[in-house]
């Protein structure tokens, strides 16, 4: 039964033993998560934002593992950009009027 999973060379640990991860693509998921508890520190979100674009082409051109990680950091990052200006805006609010 075993002998008759499709593709199960490929998802052992042997198969991905020699790739590499791509280490921006862990960063961008930590300083997203970093993003989404510091909010109003901007710097994380964008910082989020970049290497997960840069651990996605990693991904993309240099054959490393780590797509789900460039995008969950992309994702978070994002978000918490969104929700960050969104509050800025609605805090400043109060002293332009």
């Amino acid at each position: 039964m075993a002998d008759k999973i499709p593709f199960k060379d490929r998802i052992s640990p042997e198969y991905l033993k020699g790739v590499p991860t791509s280490k921006a693509a862990i960063a961008s998921v930590i300083l997203g998560v970093a993003g989404g508890i510091l909010f109003p520190l901007v710097i994380t979100q964008v910082l989020a934002i970049i290497f997960g674009h840069i651990g996605s082409y990693a991904v993309r051109k240099k054959g490393k593992t780590g797509y789900y990680s460039a995008k969950i950091g992309l994702t978070l990052g994002y978000i918490s950009l969104i929700l960050a200006a969104i509050i800025y805006l609605v805090y400043f609010q109060r002293f332009l009027n």
